[in-house]
């Protein structure tokens, strides 16, 4: 359901002030994010940075909170595939696109539809504006790529727009390289953060690496770049 006007790819240049964390699925829970950024010591006026892997939104109960975290200078987040299939009501707001939200934790976006459809569109438009399918994050250590589901084989398909619009999809929706347990690594590229996956616990194949913990575990993952590629090395 990818639009193809989505941003594309994004890339950051190594942090020289503060320290770069990356963040599971989070789900709306907005305050949980807060509580754990805390416990962890994440000082963003100090310059800590932190990447989400997407679906931040449904589920939990401050969907529009972590939207307007995309507000924020130091909040980046790529494209979910809940977010994908929000997008997908700018121009057909389909009933049955509605229920299928409603279904995977979006009431509160057939609820704000009724009650105040103005701040829907703008919330809408924030993440439009602001999430793009990837980010490549440079750090001391390496250079990570963060998507949410699926990593191309080649990171330069991202970066350099090659992809198709299935293979975009692939991107939010696809999990293969997970369930094949891909132990080849995504070249060009020296690590790979994802989500979507509903893990117990970190898991890593190849040079890849899953943090979606929330579900299953009830708490956020967050690693700071230094940490994601110790797993990578120990995995």
């Amino acid at each position: 359901m990818i639009d193809v006007r989505l941003n594309y790819h994004r890339t950051f240049s190594v942090n020289k002030k503060g320290t770069d964390f990356f963040v599971g699925d989070i789900h709306g829970h907005y305050d949980l994010l807060i509580q754990t950024l805390k416990s962890i010591g994440f000082d963003n006026e100090k310059g800590d940075r932190l990447f989400s892997v997407g679906d931040i939104i449904n589920r939990g109960p401050d969907s529009d909170k972590c939207i307007e975290l995309l507000i924020q200078s130091w909040f980046f987040a790529v494209l979910g595939n809940h977010e994908d299939l929000l997008l997908s009501i700018i121009n057909n707001p389909d009933p049955e696109i509605i229920n299928t939200l409603r279904k995977i934790g979006g009431e509160w976006v057939g609820e704000l539809l009724h009650a105040d459809p103005t701040r829907l569109n703008l919330l809408i438009s924030i993440i439009y504006a602001r999430m793009f399918l990837a980010f490549t994050v440079k750090t001391p250590a390496g250079n990570i790529g963060v998507i949410h589901a699926n990593a191309p084989s080649n990171w330069k398909s991202i970066t350099q727009r090659e992809l198709s619009e299935d293979e975009q999809s692939n991107c939010l929706w696809n999990a293969e390289r997970y369930f094949n347990k891909a132990t080849l690594p995504v070249n060009h590229i020296d690590a790979v953060v994802s989500g979507h996956i509903n893990c117990n616990d970190i898991e890593s194949h190849g040079n890849h690496v899953w943090i979606d913990t929330l579900k299953n575990s009830k708490k956020l993952t967050i690693l700071s770049a230094e940490q994601v590629f110790e797993v990578v090395n120990n995995g």
